[in-house]
């Protein structure tokens, strides 16, 4: 959809939505909304709640019009939107000024300036929207230890993907991010997993789904092992065109149910699901014991790493699904790695003379220290040339950096910061919002 298209769309729902004051009226105007333009309607009421920090200055790439034009079949709102504005990092926040922006696109203006600006009235919150991005169970790194009552242990291979949530609406199988705020055009065949649950997954390319499958062969039955390549990269790019795409696999690996997990294991073994682009997720090792898992994890995890998987997911038998961060679900990797955000693109020099040279990268742990790294090892010279075209657009995008060990540099107003040794930049999350030291 074009995106004046879009707009025209957008300004219909917002006029009808002011042409009443019953809330089960708005309701009915929102679930008729084109399910394209949900997540532009959704990014409308985030930049009215605030969470978007109005109070910028306006801040244009140069060349974005032409851009813009190019892209105008396929650009989304907040796609349009989101490059024009720049945070301000010091001084006072002033209102928007977005009157340059609207003199360049004078044909949005009676639309971008109320939204922008936060003058704009509906009588709704976000409370109102579908509650299709339910908060997924996240993991803690594994320590050498466990929290609690553990009775037995469930390990899986820690898959490198996208995580996404399916459910029935009951009319259609529904797929979003797991910050819930992208819906997923995809076509799997769900047949065989019963409607009635919420699924917990990774989207694979076909390759790494393959890769996965003979790895459990490898570990279970002893057949010859076979190396990943890392594919994260492309299937995003996948994931994020418009048309619903092939070559992805639905990786399921959890439901979101009060059950301990190996009730909910015990459901999704029992599924019959007989589909080339939905596989569950096997167990590669049950432990009865704490001392059982202590002595055979770690083989196990040289095992896959050493075939290129990322790791291993450890699951606490007896413990319920629970949408937060906890210690009942815990990751087990080899290489160290980290989400962290981009602050800054630094100007290469010698051959990267106008181009990026690195990337300047930080993420606060739970306990306020903070990581800084600058990464230049990792990026093509593709790569280097559009970050540095689009700088001001990649500010504030998560990255994914490995690295060797964090050594401390300085302390700073009590704060402790950590650099990282080594780094190396291994992929875009376009699918993640915040940083994670875990």
């Amino acid at each position: 959809m074009v995106l004046n298209k879009r707009i025209q769309k957008l300004s219909e729902l917002i006029l009808s939505l002011q042409s009443t004051t019953s809330l089960t009226a708005k309701k009915a105007f929102i679930k008729e909304l084109d399910p394209e333009l949900q997540d532009d309607f959704n990014y409308i009421l985030e930049i009215l709640a605030g969470e978007h920090k109005l109070g910028y200055t306006f801040s244009w790439p140069d060349d974005f019009p032409i851009y813009a034009q190019d892209h105008f079949e396929s650009m989304t709102f907040r796609e349009f939107i989101k490059p024009l504005f720049k945070p301000i990092e010091e001084g006072n926040l002033t209102t928007t000024n977005i009157f340059d922006a609207e003199a360049m696109c004078s044909m949005y203006a009676d639309f971008i300036s109320p939204v922008v600006n936060r003058t704009l009235r509906l009588g709704i919150g976000k409370s109102i929207l579908p509650k299709d991005g339910i908060a997924p169970m996240l993991a803690h790194k594994y320590d050498g230890s466990f929290r609690g009552n553990v009775s037995d242990i469930y390990v899986t291979e820690k898959l490198d993907g996208n995580r996404c949530i399916a459910h029935f609406d009951g009319n259609d199988w529904v797929y979003v991010s797991r910050n819930g705020k992208q819906k997923f055009n995809l076509d799997f065949n769900m047949e065989g997993l019963d409607p009635s649950y919420v699924y917990d997954g990774e989207i694979v390319s076909e390759n790494q789904a393959y890769c996965s499958d003979q790895l459990y062969n490898h570990i279970v039955y002893g057949t010859n092992a076979v190396k990943y390549n890392n594919e994260f990269n492309e299937t995003s790019g996948k994931i994020n065109r418009k048309d619903k795409q092939s070559g992805l696999v639905y990786k399921v690996f959890d439901i979101m149910t009060d059950d301990k997990y190996s009730e909910r294991r015990r459901i999704l073994d029992n599924m019959k699901v007989e589909s080339n682009n939905v596989k569950i997720l096997p167990v590669l090792a049950r432990y009865d014991t704490i001392s059982d898992f202590t002595t055979g994890v770690d083989k196990l995890v040289n095992v896959v790493t050493g075939l290129g998987a990322e790791g291993l997911m450890i699951n606490v038998g007896n413990a319920p699904y629970v949408h937060k961060r906890n210690y009942n679900l815990l990751k087990y990797k080899k290489s160290k790695r980290m989400d962290m955000k981009i602050v800054d693109v630094i100007e290469g020099t010698g051959k990267y003379v106008d181009k990026c040279g690195s990337l300047y990268c930080e993420a606060i742990s739970e306990d306020g220290t903070k990581i800084v790294c600058n990464v230049g090892s990792g990026l093509s010279d593709q790569e280097r040339d559009l970050i540095w075209k689009y700088q001001d657009v990649m500010k504030g995008a998560i990255v994914e950096v490995e690295y060797f060990e964090l050594s401390q540099n300085s302390t700073t107003n009590g704060t402790k910061i950590y650099s990282m040794r080594f780094p190396r930049l291994i992929n875009f999350r376009s699918d993640k919002d915040d940083t994670s030291t875990d």
